[in-house]
C-alpha cells in the first residue's frame, strides 16, 4: 500500500515538473521590444531626453510610424514585480494640424487649448452646419474636441472610421467611456494602456505581437481619409 502511494506521489511530482518546464516563460521588456522591432522591421533606440523610454521607427505600407514604450509614472510598481509599469504609444504624422480628441462628457474642459473647441457641445440652436460636430451614436457619452469642425464631421461620417473608434472605445466599471485614439496637430496617436482592464493594453500586445498589424491597418484607413480630404 505504501509503495502505491509513493508511486502516485512520484508521478504527480513528475507531471508538475513537466508542466512547469513546458509553460512559456514571460518575455522581459527587452525581449518584447526586440521581437516587436523584428516583426515591424524597425529600428529600436532609446528616446533621447526621456528616462526609461524606447522607440521603434518603421515603415508600413509606405507610411512612417513610431512605437514608443515608456514608463507609466501614474502607477507604482506592484510588490514583488521585477519590471516597472509601462504603457505605449503608436504614432504617425499626417499633413496639416488637424486635432480630434475625446473626453468623458462630465469632465472639466479647462485644459483645452484656445484653438480647440468642444464642438460636440455647441447648443442646438439654428447655427451654420460647420459649427457643430455630429456625434455618431456609437460614440455617445464622449465630448469631441477639434480645431476643424468640417473635417471632423467628414471623418466621423465615414462608417469605417467610426467603426474603428467604436471598437477602441472603453467603458469602465462606473460606465464612464474613454478613447485611446486621438489626432493631435496632425499626428494620429493610439495609446496602449498599462492596465489589462483597458483596450488596447500593452500586455496584450506583448502576448500577441502580430496584432500590431491590425492596428496599423486601422491607422492607414484614417490616414488615407485625411489625405484624401486635403487633395
Amino acid at each position: 500500500m505504501i509503495w502505491i502511494i509513493l508511486v502516485v506521489i512520484v508521478l504527480l511530482a513528475g507531471i508538475i515538473l513537466l508542466s512547469g518546464s513546458s509553460s512559456p516563460k514571460k518575455q522581459t521588456r527587452e525581449q518584447f521590444l526586440r521581437s516587436l522591432a523584428k516583426f515591424v522591421e524597425g529600428d529600436l533606440r532609446a528616446i533621447e531626453g526621456e528616462p526609461d523610454a524606447y522607440g521603434i521607427r518603421f515603415i508600413f505600407e509606405g507610411q512612417s510610424f513610431m512605437y514608443e514604450d515608456v514608463s507609466d509614472r501614474g502607477f507604482a510598481r506592484p510588490l514583488f514585480r521585477q519590471e516597472g509599469v509601462y504603457k505605449a504609444y503608436l504614432k504617425t504624422k499626417t499633413a496639416g494640424h488637424f486635432t480630434l480628441s475625446f473626453t468623458e462628457e462630465p469632465r472639466s474642459t479647462t485644459f483645452v487649448r484656445s484653438d480647440v473647441i468642444i464642438a460636440s457641445k455647441i447648443p442646438d440652436e439654428p447655427t451654420p452646419q460647420e459649427t457643430r460636430v455630429h456625434v455618431p451614436p456609437k460614440l455617445k457619452g464622449l465630448n469631441i474636441h477639434t480645431n476643424d469642425v468640417q473635417r471632423a464631421n467628414t471623418l466621423l461620417e465615414n462608417d469605417k472610421v467610426v467603426s474603428i473608434f467604436s471598437q477602441l472605445k472603453n467603458i469602465d466599471a462606473r460606465g464612464c467611456p474613454s478613447m485611446p485614439l486621438r489626432i493631435v496637430d496632425g499626428e494620429v496617436i493610439l495609446e496602449f494602456y498599462s492596465s489589462m482592464q483597458k483596450n488596447p493594453s500593452r500586455a496584450a500586445l506583448m502576448r500577441h505581437i502580430s496584432s500590431m498589424e491590425n492596428y496599423l491597418e486601422k491607422f492607414l484607413r484614417i490616414v488615407k481619409l485625411l489625405q484624401d480630404e486635403r487633395s
